[in-house]
């Protein structure tokens, strides 16, 4: 439901759901959640820039170098994918950001609020902000550019290197708070981290089907899994049996409906038979 209700369909719809298993199965968190977020980003990006599969990897990859759950993020990352899609950011830059901002022990929802300041400060930069940029030798449309070129990542790491032991002139350049946090944060005390975590985000590619193989040969999944094949089975099984045992209990209550309109001599009677039969099977059988 998660999955078609965002828009996908057919063979994308599963294999949407069929990655999101297997991220769940190997502890990323709910199967629901994971869904969300790989359709989040399919919508917003398109199919033909990043497909279902590739975001969880993505997503799988980011939640491991960084330090927040699958559930806070899910929902705090739609806030700020049509931002990023707008400067031509990625989602590994934007996954990048997010995990190595609650490195710095903040949230995932805290830290998706710093990026998207940071990213408004870019879009909507004030004159003050302009001013900043001129103060060494860059316009806004060339820190634009390098986002562009670059990535957000590395424009970061050079941005506030060309602003260190200048920090109010950054801070006009990001007037909010969280954003400025968010840039010093990262790109700033954690420079090189952030670098490398952007990197393993990248390489991402196939860390979902390694991680499920791994666990999928563990004695626990296999007896999981036995157990839900035997839940199937039974499900089969009465989804076979439910429709003789209706016409049995509808004959039973015909027969009962038809006993209770008998007057009470011809009851006595059939019940008389009735125990009379019951007890000559067990005779004969002594007899024999």
């Amino acid at each position: 439901f998660a999955v078609t209700s965002a828009g996908a369909r057919g063979a994308s719809a599963l294999s949407t759901l069929e990655q999101a298993s297997k991220a769940s199965a190997i502890g990323l968190g709910d199967t629901t959640v994971v869904a969300r977020t790989a359709t989040a980003v399919v919508n917003t990006y398109g199919e033909g820039i990043i497909d279902a599969s590739k975001a969880i990897d993505q997503f799988t990859s980011a939640a491991r170098v960084g330090n927040f759950e699958a559930a806070e993020f899910a929902p705090a990352i739609g806030r700020v994918l049509p931002l990023a899609k707008t400067l031509g950011i990625s989602f590994a830059e934007v996954a990048a950001n997010v995990a190595t901002f609650t490195k710095a022990g903040l949230t995932a929802s805290e830290s998706v609020t710093g990026l998207k300041s940071l990213l408004t400060s870019i879009i909507k930069p004030s004159k003050q902000g302009k001013e900043a940029l001129a103060s060494v030798g860059l316009s806004m449309q060339s820190l634009r550019d390098s986002i562009k070129q670059n990535g957000l990542a590395a424009t970061l790491v050079s941005l506030t290197k060309l602003f260190k032991g200048n920090e109010d002139q950054l801070a006009k350049l990001v007037p909010n708070v969280e954003g400025l946090v968010n840039a010093l944060a990262t790109a700033g005390s954690q420079g090189e981290d952030y670098i490398n975590n952007l990197k393993q985000i990248n390489d991402a590619t196939g860390i979902v089907d390694q991680g499920f193989k791994n666990v999928s040969e563990s004695a626990n999944f296999k007896f999981k899994q036995a157990l839900v094949e035997l839940q199937n089975t039974l499900i089969e099984l009465g989804n076979i049996l439910i429709p003789v045992a209706t016409k049995l209990v509808a004959k039973f209550n015909d027969m009962v409906s038809s006993f209770s309109k008998m007057n009470p001599t011809t009851k006595r009677v059939v019940v008389n038979l009735g125990l009379f039969l019951a007890v000559l099977g067990p005779t004969f059988k002594a007899i024999g």
